[in-house]
């Protein structure tokens, strides 16, 4: 065994101390205990360095094209010009704006 030192705060300490005391053992069984039922919820790591994952090609094309990004962003109205008025319904309906898409807006893209 390794005899150490250590600081707890205020509270830790007289718990542990009636631990002990009501359980009929030392101080340091507590702690000893304590640390065995602890420590294996930090395994050790495998790698000192965490690195970005490998991307995962999806060969998924974005529906907006680069240039709509910015209008798109900035005005809630823009409605890229290559989807179906229907596309959006349909967004907005899963959105909860079920008015919005009934009305349909008057908008015909």
């Amino acid at each position: 065994m390794v005899k150490t030192q250590i600081q707890l705060p205020e509270h830790l300490y007289r718990e542990a101390k009636r631990i002990a005391a009501d359980y009929e053992m030392s101080f340091a069984e507590v702690v000893r205990r304590s640390l065995e039922r602890t420590l294996p919820a930090y395994p050790p790591r495998t790698s000192a360095e965490w690195r970005l994952p490998e991307p995962i090609h999806l060969e998924l094309r974005c529906p907006i094209d680069d240039d709509e990004w910015t209008l798109l962003g900035n005005d809630p109205d823009y409605r890229p010009r290559h989807l179906p008025w229907s596309f959006f319904l349909r967004v907005r309906f899963d959105s909860g704006g079920a008015e919005d898409a009934q009305a349909g807006g008057g908008m015909g893209v």
